[in-house]
C-alpha cells in the first residue's frame, strides 16, 4: 500500500523527517554536551572542596612528618567518588602517588593547589597536591541522563514518524496543517495542557491519528512527571549522601585538630600547640605592652618514680600533675606537656610578681598529692623556672632559655622549689 501517494507528498514527508532529525540530533546532542560540561563543573567544585578541607590537616601532616596521620588523610581524600588519582610532592621532589604509578586512568580533570605552613612569622611551602578525576567517573555519572536523552530522541522520532505517515495518507489540507501548528506548539513544559483537535466529525483516520497523538502527549506527560520524580529522588538522595559525607569530614577534621594540639597522655597541650600559642602571645604583648611571663617545670626524680611503681605508676603522676596545674592556674593560662617529665605554663597579663605566687601555690597544691596507685600512695614534687618576657628583642628560644635556666638552678639549690632569671 502507498502510504504516500503523489511525489510532492513524498518530498514534503522526506524533508520534514530529515529536518526533524537533524533537530532532534542536535538537540540531544547540545543536551548531552551540556550535561557534560556541567558534570565537569560540578566535579571541579567537589575538588576545591576537598582542598578547602583538607588543606589544613594535610599541611599539619606534612609540618609534623606525621607519615601515619599523612596516610589516614589520603585514604580518606581517594574515598571520594571523584577522585581517581592523588599526587603528593614534597618541597624536596619526593612523590608520592595514589594509586600507584602502574594504574594510569584516562585523566579528564585535573586540580592542584599548593600546602603552606606558618611559623614563627614565616611561611614555608611543603608540597604540592595535585587531584585527578579519570574520564571513566565523568561517564559513569552522565550515563543515565545519556541513556534518557537518547530514549526520549528515539521516542519522539518514531512516534512522530507515525503521525506524519498517517496525516500524508489523507490528504495534504488543513488536518496537515493543524497537526503541524500543533506539534510544533508542544513543549515539555505544556505536555500536561497539549491536546490534538483535527475537527473531525465522523470516525476515519485522522480521528485515529488524533486519538494516538493525544495519547502519546498524555503518555509522555507522565513519563516527563516519572522521569522528573526519579531525578528529584535521585539528587535528593546524592545531596543527603554528600552532607553525611560532609559530617563526617567535619567530625574527623575536628578529631585530628585535636590530636594534632593536646597530647594524648595528659589531655593537655602538646609542644606544637604550645609553640605557637606563645608566639602569639609574645606578639601581642609586644603590640600591647602587656606583661607576659613562662614558668618551665620539671617532675623531681622522676626515673625513681617509674623505676619504683612502673612505667603506669609513672603515668598516673603525669596526670595528676597536669590535673593539679590545671586547678591552679586561670582558665585564660596555657598548660603544655613539652615532653617525658617536662611541663610549661605560660602566664599572660601576668608579671613576675605574680607568677612566683602562682608558682608557690602550686608548689604547695604538689606537696599535698597522694596518687592512690596499685594500693599505694606515690608522693612527687616538682621544680620551677620563671621568666618574664623582655620585650620587642625578647625571642621565643631566649624566653624558653632563660626560664629553662631558672629551673636548673631549682634543681641545682635541691629541687622542690622555684628559682626566677630576670
Amino acid at each position: 500500500m502507498n502510504i504516500l501517494p503523489g511525489r510532492l507528498a513524498r518530498q514534503i514527508f522526506r524533508r520534514i523527517l530529515v529536518v526533524y532529525a537533524c533537530i532532534t540530533v542536535a538537540i540531544t546532542l547540545l543536551q548531552m554536551t551540556v550535561e557534560f560540561y556541567d558534570t565537569r563543573a560540578l566535579i571541579h567544585q567537589e575538588l576545591l572542596r576537598i582542598e578547602r578541607i583538607f588543606t589544613p590537616p594535610l599541611a599539619g601532616a606534612l609540618w609534623e612528618l606525621n607519615h601515619s596521620q599523612m596516610e589516614a588523610i589520603q585514604k580518606g581524600i581517594m574515598d571520594f567518588p571523584s577522585v581517581s588519582v592523588m599526587t603528593v610532592e614534597d618541597a624536596f621532589g619526593h612523590r608520592t602517588r595514589l594509586p600507584d604509578d602502574a594504574f594510569s586512568p584516562n585523566i579528564i580533570i585535573a586540580h592542584e593547589f599548593r600546602l603552606f605552613y606558618s611559623f614563627a612569622g614565616e611561611t614555608k611551602f611543603l608540597a604540592t597536591v595535585k587531584l585527578e578525576t579519570g574520564n571513566d567517573v565523568v561517564i559513569d555519572r552522565l550515563a543515565l541522563r545519556y541513556q534518557l536523552h537518547f530514549l526520549a530522541a528515539l521516542v519522539k522520532s518514531a512516534v512522530l514518524t507515525l503521525l506524519f505517515s498517517l496525516v500524508f495518507r489523507r490528504s495534504l489540507g488543513k488536518p496537515l496543517e493543524h497537526l503541524i501548528a500543533t506539534a510544533g506548539a508542544v513543549s515539555i513544559s505544556s505536555l500536561d495542557r497539549s491536546r490534538v483537535d483535527l475537527g473531525q466529525t465522523k470516525e476515519n483516520e485522522l480521528t485515529d491519528l488524533e486519538t494516538t497523538f493525544n495519547t502519546m502527549l498524555r503518555t509522555l506527560d507522565s513519563e516527563r512527571r516519572e522521569h522528573e520524580s526519579e531525578l528529584l529522588r535521585i539528587n535528593s538522595a546524592l545531596e543527603e549522601q554528600v552532607r553525611e559525607r560532609t559530617s563526617e569530614l567535619e567530625s574527623a577534621n575536628s578529631a585530628l585538630r585535636s590530636l594534632a594540639s593536646t597530647d594524648p597522655l595528659t589531655k593537655v597541650a602538646n609542644r606544637r600547640s604550645f609553640t605557637e600559642r606563645t608566639l602569639s602571645e609574645m606578639e601581642r604583648s609586644r603590640r600591647n605592652g602587656r606583661p607576659l611571663s613562662l614558668l618551665m617545670l620539671d617532675l623531681d626524680f622522676f626515673k625513681k618514680v617509674n623505676d619504683t611503681w612502673g612505667h603506669a605508676g609513672g603515668d598516673a603522676v603525669l596526670c595528676d600533675f597536669a590535673r593539679t596545674t590545671e586547678s591552679v592556674v586561670r582558665t585564660t593560662d596555657i598548660v603544655a606537656r613539652l615532653g617525658g617529665e617536662e611541663f610549661a605554663v605560660l602566664l599572660p597579663d601576668t608579671g613576675i610578681e605574680g607568677a612566683e605566687i602562682l608558682a608557690r601555690r602550686l608548689l604547695d597544691s604538689v606537696r599535698a598529692r597522694r596518687v592512690g596507685y596499685n594500693g599505694g600512695e606515690i608522693v612527687y614534687t616538682v621544680s620551677i623556672g620563671l621568666a618574664a618576657f623582655g620585650g620587642a628583642e625578647e625571642t621565643y628560644d631566649s624566653l624558653l632559655h632563660r626560664a629553662d635556666s631558672g629551673l636548673y638552678l631549682a634543681k641545682k639549690n635541691g629541687r622542690d622549689r622555684m628559682e626566677t632569671v630576670l
